[in-house]
């Protein structure tokens, strides 16, 4: 219980959320960019032009950049340990919703809730959609990490890193 006090105590405020998803989107359009130059390059060196059809299904695109993007996500989240290219610009991370390290398990439903048409808006209350159905919380690393070393339990410690 007490990690969950903590965990609220030490919730990014709405401008750290703004300023993580304008730096993820920005990291994601450039990975977006060079995955999309590279596979343009091979294919016009090997001549196979097979997938040029399907980038002209604007609807097929959409969906394609959509998906590309909870993956994205998916994977910096948890090769990062919770954060994203925003979050650790930003000094953020995510952490179960009692203070722990989330599994991949976590961070899967948290970026396939992202598909849930708007949102993106649902942070104009206190925790978004994507925190509150997967169990996590965005919360100020520095902060969130003393109080947790200085007010919780040995067990929550560890439960921490």
């Amino acid at each position: 219980m007490k990690g969950f006090e903590i965990v609220e105590n030490n919730l990014a405020p709405k401008g750290l959320r703004l300023a993580n998803y304008i730096i993820d989107l920005i990291a994601f359009y450039i990975f977006m960019f060079i995955f999309m130059a590279t596979l343009g390059f091979f294919l016009g060196i090997t001549g196979n032009e097979s997938l040029v059809p399907i980038f002209e299904d604007v609807l097929l695109v959409r969906l394609l950049i959509v998906v590309f993007y909870v993956v994205f996500m998916l994977t910096t989240e948890a090769a990062f340990g919770g954060k994203s290219i925003g979050k650790i610009i930003t000094g953020t991370k995510v952490v179960t919703e009692y203070g722990e390290k989330p599994t991949i398990r976590n961070f899967a439903i948290r970026n396939l809730y992202r598909l849930v048409p708007f949102d993106m808006l649902s942070f104009l209350d206190k925790v978004g959609w994507h925190d509150k159905w997967s169990n996590t919380r965005v919360v100020k690393t520095k902060s969130f990490d003393f109080e947790m070393l200085n007010n919780g339990s040995i067990d929550d410690i560890g439960a921490a890193e």
